[in-house]
């Protein structure tokens, strides 16, 4: 938890200082995932409104940023919007 804790204060002083507005909330999205996790995954957030990571103990989630790139918006990694196709 703490490692993660320390982890999850070194992302946001890194998006900060790249200027990430917003995030995207990512669980393992798994059997382990908790009741108070699993309704956060996929939703967005401002990036000073996002929940603290880790938002319990032995959590494994974590936030990644929203980023515009070559005029497209991008939401989720690749291997999430591909996981069901083995790509």
């Amino acid at each position: 938890t703490e490692t993660l804790r320390a982890y999850g204060q070194g992302r946001s002083k890194f998006y900060d200082q790249i200027g990430v507005k917003r995030v995207i909330w990512v669980t393992a999205g798994d059997e382990r995932t908790c009741k108070e996790c699993g309704p956060l995954d996929g939703k967005e957030f401002p990036i000073d409104q996002a929940p603290p990571i880790p938002k319990h103990p032995q959590c494994r989630c974590l936030v990644m940023a929203v980023v515009t790139c070559c005029g497209r918006r991008e939401r989720l990694p690749a291997w999430k919007a591909n996981e069901n196709d083995g790509t």
